[in-house]
Parts: structure tokens; C-alpha cells; sequence
């Protein structure tokens, strides 16, 4: 490449760099500070690029065009811009050639319910998405345009021209705004952005946080009957164990072969204590 305003080797630095969104551009820095540099920064300056207007000039049958899909493209001062259209945001804000998307749910191809009055079209003037219409209507003005593309569920976007109608639908390419064009696109979006998708995923976390406390309430009433269960048994089994103790013979009773009777046992076998062995000082045997 040469450029049409080359910097002087002897007074600048050179620099050549194909960018990301692919413009090729050449850059100079001047050396020192002359009669030669005096108009310049002392920082890295465009000389020229290649091409002219990548919007315009990147035009494909496939692919995304100049930025992603669904995106459209501005270039001012020698610089790219990809922008996405109202009611659209990035998939991906940190790497934006990888398009749009739509914020709010598609309009719906039921017949019994098509939707058309949730439904309104966002004006764009200058604005173009070209190749990627599926259909196309001669000797149309503007408001028919609109009502056909509002009442079709598979047109996302109608780009109206002198009297001819466009009608395309997702995804977009080659999408381009410049003041040359003598285009107005009609973007179709709900009318009401309580309904936008973005609002999904909130609803979700929302409700992906209460299930995460019920099951954690939940957990904690299972392990709390389980301790108390536990508890309950360890109680029993104590219990149990102390009374079966307490009515074991003592070891100097088995001992001596001797058997140890109860009150009960003892209040049979005398009749009610009703003879009398002997008296003693404190009460009589």
C-alpha cells in the first residue's frame, strides 16, 4: 500500500497495522519536533486507511457484514462503529462483531391470536440492511408497508425505499447507516417492554434463590425431627438400661447363691406377714 500522504522516513516513525474490524490503516510518529513536524502531535496519528468506509464498502451475501448480526454500522472520523438498534442489546458487550439480539419475545404465528396490537415500529432513517429480504413489493407506500410487515409474524424489519417495500426477518445483515442512503427501515417491537425477554432470567434467579431457601428450611426441619428422633431413642434406651440395672441382683447377693426376693413376692409367701418371729427394738419381724 502506499498512501497518498506519506510522512517523511526522515522526520516520522511509520507504523502499518490491519485493525480488529478490519480496516487497514498507517500510522505515523513524529521523530523529534521540527519545522517539518511542527503541525503534528507527538503521538501516533492516522495517515490513511484502507478502505474508505468498511461499512459501505463490506457487503456480502453471507456472513454478518461489517459487525455482527442484527447490528448496524457507523463510521465517522476514520473510525468503525457497531451499534444495535432499539429494543436489541450485545450478545456480548466486550466483543461486539458478535451481534444482537432482541430483547422482547417474537410476536407469535398463532392464528387465533397474532398480535398485532402489541406490536409498533421503531423509525430509522438512513439505515439499511440489505440481501437479506424475503420478500418485496413494487408501487408501495410507506403505511401499507408498515400494516403488511406488522400483520406478517415472520417480518422482524421492512426497510421502505421511494415506493418500493422491503420485508425481512431475523437475522439481519450488512446492517449500515450513512447520510446517503434514502432508506428509512421500520423495526418491529413490542410496544410494551414489560414483556421483554431480559426480564426472564431475573424472574428466574428469583426463583431459583426461593427454591434454594425452601429446600434449605426444608433440610434443616428433616435434620432437626432426626435429632430429635435420636434424641428421643437415647433417652428410651438410657432409661431402659438404668431400670434393668436397678433390678439385677447385686454381685455379693450372686455371690453367695442367694436369691433376692421382692416386697410383693415376700407379702405372698407369709400370708400378709401374718406370723410373727420375733421383736426387736425398733419394730417386730
Amino acid at each position: 500500500m502506499i498512501s497518498p500522504n506519506t510522512a517523511s522516513t526522515q522526520d516520522f516513525y511509520q507504523r502499518a497495522v490491519l485493525e480488529y474490524d478490519g480496516v487497514f490503516r498507517h500510522y505515523a510518529y513524529p521523530k523529534s519536533s521540527n519545522s517539518n513536524t511542527r503541525s503534528w502531535k507527538m503521538a501516533w496519528s492516522t495517515v490513511y486507511y484502507l478502505p474508505p468506509n468498511i461499512c459501505l464498502d463490506i457487503r456480502e451475501d453471507y456472513g454478518s457484514g461489517a459487525c455482527g448480526f442484527n447490528s448496524y454500522c457507523t463510521f465517522d472520523d476514520g473510525k468503525k462503529s457497531c451499534h444495535c438498534p432499539s429494543g436489541y442489546s450485545f450478545i456480548d458487550p466486550a466483543d461486539v462483531m458478535k451481534g444482537c439480539r432482541p430483547d422482547f419475545d417474537s410476536q407469535s404465528c398463532d392464528g387465533s391470536s397474532p398480535e398485532t396490537d402489541l406490536f409498533d415500529f421503531y423509525e430509522m432513517e438512513n439505515t439499511d440492511w440489505p440481501l437479506t429480504d424475503y420478500e418485496y413489493f413494487e408501487q408501495a407506500n410507506e403505511d401499507w408497508c408498515r400494516q403488511d410487515c406488522l400483520s406478517d409474524c415472520f417480518c422482524a424489519l421492512a426497510i421502505f425505499r421511494g415506493a418500493g417495500c422491503w420485508k425481512k426477518k431475523l437475522p439481519f445483515s450488512n446492517g449500515r447507516k450513512d447520510p446517503s442512503f434514502q432508506a428509512k427501515a421500520l423495526l418491529k417491537i413490542r410496544k410494551d417492554n414489560s414483556t421483554f425477554k431480559c426480564e426472564g432470567p431475573v424472574r428466574k434467579k428469583d426463583q431459583s434463590k426461593l427454591i434454594i431457601v425452601i429446600s434449605v428450611l426444608l433440610s434443616s426441619s428433616v435434620l432437626m425431627n432426626l435429632l430429635l428422633l435420636v434424641a428421643g431413642f437415647s433417652v428410651v434406651y438410657w432409661w431402659r438400661s438404668k431400670s434393668s440395672k436397678a433390678n439385677q441382683p447385686s454381685q455379693s447377693i450372686v455371690g453367695t447363691c442367694l436369691r433376692s426376693f421382692t416386697f410383693e413376692e415376700l407379702r405372698k409367701a407369709t400370708n400378709g406377714f401374718e406370723e410373727v418371729l420375733g421383736q426387736g427394738a425398733f419394730s417386730t419381724v
